[in-house]
């Protein structure tokens, strides 16, 4: 018994598969021998790491696209419906036509390396070919299966992965008899069960989360297996990521290896999720109860891993959908304390302590994902985000300061929104510009297993299909197959509104905010003198304003989010003896000079502190520029 494992374009060239490379672990943990081969390298490599990332790395398509899956569908249907796709895609998506030119270049190779995939393998030493179906990997998977298959007809063909996951996983062996199996849910105990008896009993074993093609007919028509879920994360092997890094410096980009990030996981499911399912999120299919690693374990994989790969890359990321909270108390302290060189990225929410924040800085991780999503707290409430606009704000402002990265972005279209808002996000905008912008502005995607799928008419939504690329990519299928395939889709909304026309300011505010943000810079200096806040967001001007005393103190105090009453607390407790009424009038002050955010009786100061944070070179070049210009008020900032 020996098994192939694999890995279609388009994965990511520069993150190895960690479910397949838990599998292999678990294999040979139970003495059999596997193999992963990383197609996607080797298409890579055909294709230049430039084309391949125009549509893996979303460098010129965004995943709404799902240009991947169009590649490689005329490779497996013999359909030509590229042009129609492009034709449509041009509406949809707004791209200029020469972006489409990458797709009709990238495809020209399939019919090569598809032949090579072939031949320069030995595929005959194999019992188990396995596939492995995330995201944009679908298509490709099918399509070298159906080669696989037709080569080599005693092979066993299963595939594994999200787009696998109960409905998609029974529609896809229903269409494509060639795959004998599906494994649907998380096959670290099936699929290494299945593998493991068939070894030992010699016979193809009946295991819970595995559905056979043979057994197709006897299942009922929306009968889909689901595999046990894993209890105690302590018990999985490390994955192993040999094959990966060797077949990567075996490319002709090799020398980019250093870009490449090994995963670690540290825990399964979502614990907000739980509680508060976000209403737009399909992830975690049907399985959100969140698990967790014991700090220990989740260390000592860590630093197993660092060590086994240090001559390849030290970048890491997590692979959870949020960090356990009980980790700022044991796993980040503990990295802290190792100093591990790593560059390590995790996802998390956005209620954060500032504490919090600098000790991801303190433990290497440099960039997080914080998922913030809205500027408006009535949209975030919608989205049963559990923050407000203040708190996303309060995290940008410091994380900025301690220089950790967070990676975001603004949804919208949500149908219960109210379209007036968005008319006031523009001037928000303009007042942090210098905090990190989004990476995108877009509307809301329909995700099978997400509440507002599970449940779209009471949730305002109507006609949902499969979205609008589905159907030139899985051409040689009907379309209500189509939808049990889809994981994303198209909808309509009950109560006719038309979000692209009443989002355009905050679009153009936004394309404004990425294009000058390193421009764009708001600090404060805290001298014995005073506290000298210096605003340079507007390109044109330098404003200096100089705090003392009171205001000084008041300032401060508006470092974290809070009422009014509170930092006049704080400020009384300093010996300044100011009434309520004045602390407003001065906290009125830093509001007209966008110093000061309010929502709801709630103010945070905008402006970064520089005994945390280093003002940017071009701010310092453009400050001293001012000075020569503003003698008057060198001084007072000397």
């Amino acid at each position: 018994m020996r098994v192939a494992l694999i890995n279609m374009p388009f994965g990511s060239i520069y993150r190895p598969s960690i479910g397949l490379s838990l599998l292999k672990s678990g294999l040979e943990n139970n003495d059999i021998d596997c193999d992963i081969h990383y197609l996607n390298l080797k298409f890579a490599d055909m294709v230049s790491p430039e084309l391949y990332n125009a549509i893996s790395e979303g460098h010129t398509f965004s995943s709404n696209a799902l240009a991947g899956e169009m590649v490689f569908s005329k490779s497996l249907f013999g359909k030509d419906t590229l042009d129609s796709y492009i034709k449509e895609a041009k509406v949809k998506l707004g791209n200029p036509s020469e972006d489409f030119e990458i797709i009709y270049e990238i495809q020209s190779h399939v019919e090569s390396f598809m032949e090579a995939c072939l031949t320069e393998i030995d595929w005959s030493k194999y019992s188990v070919i396995g596939f492995t179906s995330v995201f944009e990997q679908n298509v490709a998977s099918i399509s070298f299966a159906k080669r696989l298959k037709e080569k080599y007809p005693e092979k066993f063909i299963i595939f594994g992965g999200a787009n696998c996951e109960e409905t998609m996983g029974t529609e896809l062996i229903r269409q494509f008899s060639f795959i004998d199996a599906i494994c649907s849910g998380e096959g670290d105990d099936s699929f290494v069960t299945f593998i493991s008896e068939w070894k030992t009993k010699n016979n193809i074993p009946n295991v819970g989360g595995i559905l056979l093609q043979d057994g197709l007919e006897d299942k009922k028509e929306r009968e889909t297996p689901r595999s046990k879920s894993i209890v105690n994360l302590d018990n999985l092997p490390y994955p192993d990521y040999s094959d990966y890094f060797e077949q990567f410096v075996e490319c002709h980009y090799g020398d980019q290896v250093e870009n490449s990030r090994f995963l670690f996981e540290s825990s399964r499911g979502c614990w907000w999720g739980q509680k508060h399912h976000c209403v737009f999120c399909g992830l975690n299919g049907t399985n959100m109860n969140f698990r967790s690693k014991s700090a220990d374990r989740a260390l000592e994989e860590l630093m197993y891993l660092s060590n086994k790969y240090k001559d390849y890359t030290t970048k890491a990321s997590a692979v959870d959908n949020i960090i356990d909270m009980a980790y700022f108390k044991s796993l980040l302290p503990e990295l802290k304390e190792k100093g591990l060189d790593l560059d390590m990225f995790y996802e998390t929410k956005a209620n954060l302590k500032k504490s919090q924040i600098e000790l991801f800085r303190d433990a290497n991780f440099r960039t997080i994902q914080p998922g913030i999503e809205s500027l408006q707290t009535s949209v975030l409430k919608l989205m049963n985000k559990g923050v407000t606009m203040l708190q996303n704000i309060q995290l940008l402002k410091w994380s900025k300061e301690f220089g950790v990265l967070p990676i975001w972005n603004i949804l919208y279209g949500f149908p219960k929104e109210d379209p007036e808002e968005y008319q006031r996000l523009p001037e928000l905008v303009n007042k942090i510009t210098h905090l990190t912008p989004p990476g995108s502005v877009a509307q809301i995607r329909l995700d099978r297993f997400s509440p507002y799928f599970n449940n779209y008419k009471e949730n305002g939504l109507t006609s949902v299909r499969a979205m609008w690329p589905y159907k030139h990519i899985y051409s040689g299928i009907e379309e209500n197959s189509v939808d049990r395939i889809a994981y994303h889709f198209d909808y309509d909304y009950s109560e006719p509104r038309d979000p692209l026309a009443y989002t355009s300011d905050l679009r153009k505010a936004v394309s404004s905010w990425r294009e000058f943000h390193s421009n764009s810079d708001l600090f404060f200096v805290d001298k014995e003198n005073g506290l000298i806040v210096v605003d340079m967001r507007d390109s044109e001007n330098i404003e200096i304003t100089v705090l003392k005393d009171e205001e000084r103190l008041l300032f401060m105090s508006l470092d974290a989010a809070k009422s009014l009453s509170n930092a006049h607390k704080e400020v009384q407790k300093a010996g300044y003896d100011i009434s309520l009424e004045e602390a407003s009038s001065i906290v009125e002050g830093f509001i007209q000079k966008s110093l000061v955010l309010e929502e709801d009786g709630r103010f945070i100061s905008l402006a970064l502190n520089t005994s945390i944070y280093s003002p940017k070179k071009a701010s310092l070049i453009r400050l001293s520029e001012w000075n020569k210009k503003k003698t008057e008020k060198t001084a007072v900032y000397a």
